[in-house]
């Protein structure tokens, strides 16, 4: 069996949102090309970017969530039922949200990107710190599992002032440097943390250790900090280029196996590279758009890198890999995670995604249409052949109808 389903019915809902968010992006992509195109200016992409984002990324680290938290404590986390106001808070929120931004209707945006959304994403990690605090006798700290959600939290923060001085004015932090900010705290202090939980907590270690996602977690906000220097015009003319420069290091780190990190060598399925190497090609672009910067880069090259840097991490590194994720178990056991019986549907539709997003990013570089539609339909027919193997899989599992009485 390749996907393992929550057992709550909340947490099924999200996986199922996370496909249909991604569709929907990718729907935006294929009905409007130029969406993709003309990047930043686009009034439809910033609703499609938050579908991959907040629809995508974020649905897949509640479901995720609650996996670490019974790999690592024994247990989902308490208050159960607020799952689902977790789940419906967070799908009305999105889908407040992402119709404001089709529409431009700021205040509706304000409304799902400055309550709703924001609600839920602090109840999920009030949840989580919760668990950690009451964690069984014995069973070790391991705060490091609330990084991503921590990182949530500041990248939340992050987007509510973004829309808060869209709505109302006069904070000046509503431009390109403050949403290419928010964007990296995403990539950096949110994702990335995710990702190597993820494969830390796929070893058969017992007791579970998180500890080595703190070290590169910890560096990569440091290079966010001095591209928020940079982004507030406090750090001169080295804020973005350093923190470009250090979020690049750390990209590559991540990303290149020769690089040592003992997150490579002990992976428990020789998947977990794969997803990871995309990273480095992330990484060459940040430290190639640090030296840019660095030497006087003009507006209009720097537009075009940021679009293309923002293509690059969501169709090649963040959201095959997140669908992939929620392919694999997490071992309750002292036994290493295995890959499901189904290996080779999984990393068939990893490598369907990285082919979509070569289309997509060769339109980006070669400005056509007929690319942006080509890549947008492969990545919509991957999709859907994973909810034909999610809705399989619920009919597996449900429960058969009880016999007839005698008659």
């Amino acid at each position: 069996m390749s996907l393992v389903l929550p057992r709550s019915s909340a947490q099924r809902l999200l996986m199922w949102s996370v496909l249909c968010a991604v569709a929907a992006g990718m729907g935006v992509f294929a009905v409007a090309p130029r969406t993709l195109l003309i990047g930043f200016g686009h009034p439809l992409l910033a609703g499609a970017v938050h579908l991959f984002t907040l629809g995508g990324l974020v649905g897949t680290h509640y479901v995720l969530q609650e996996r670490m938290l019974v790999r690592v404590y024994g247990e989902p986390g308490p208050w159960r039922p607020a799952r689902w106001t977790v789940a419906l808070l967070h799908l009305v929120g999105l889908a407040v949200m992402t119709y404001g931004f089709f529409t431009q209707n700021w205040p509706v945006v304000y409304l799902g990107g400055h309550y709703l959304l924001p609600t839920a994403i602090a109840l999920s990690f009030v949840r989580a710190a919760t668990a950690l605090w009451r964690r069984p006798a014995g069973r070790p700290r391991n705060a490091a599992v609330l990084l991503p959600g921590l990182g949530l939290l500041a990248v939340m923060a992050l987007g509510a002032m973004l829309v808060l001085d869209a709505y109302r004015g006069g904070y000046g932090f509503y431009g390109l440097a403050g949403i290419l900010l928010h964007l990296l705290s995403g990539m950096f202090l949110f994702y990335l943390p995710l990702v190597l939980l993820g494969d830390l907590l796929q070893k058969g270690d017992e007791p579970p250790d998180t500890g080595p996602a703190l070290l590169p977690t910890a560096v990569a906000a440091l290079g966010v900090l001095a591209a928020a220097y940079g982004a507030a015009g406090m750090g001169g003319e080295w804020g973005w280029p350093l923190g470009l420069a250090v979020l690049g290091g750390v990209a590559m780190w991540v990303g290149l196996p020769a690089f040592g990190s003992p997150m490579h060598r002990s992976s428990a399925t020789a998947f977990a590279p794969v997803r990871r190497m995309p990273w480095s090609a992330f990484g060459v672009l940040l430290l190639f758009a640090a030296i840019r910067h660095w030497r006087g880069m003009p507006a209009v090259e720097g537009l075009t890198l940021a679009t293309f840097g923002v293509l690059l991490f969501f169709a090649a590194v963040a959201l095959p890999d997140a669908l992939s994720r929620l392919n694999f178990r997490l071992p309750a056991t002292g036994a290493p995670g295995q890959p499901p019986p189904d290996f080779a549907w999984t990393a068939g539709h990893y490598v369907v995604h990285l082919v979509a997003a070569g289309l997509l990013l060769g339109a980006s570089l070669s400005n056509s249409p007929l690319l942006v539609r080509l890549g947008a339909a492969l990545w919509l027919g991957a999709l859907l052949s994973q909810a034909v193997r999610l809705w399989q899989l619920e009919s597996e599992e449900a429960p058969a109808s009880p016999p007839l009485p005698p008659t």
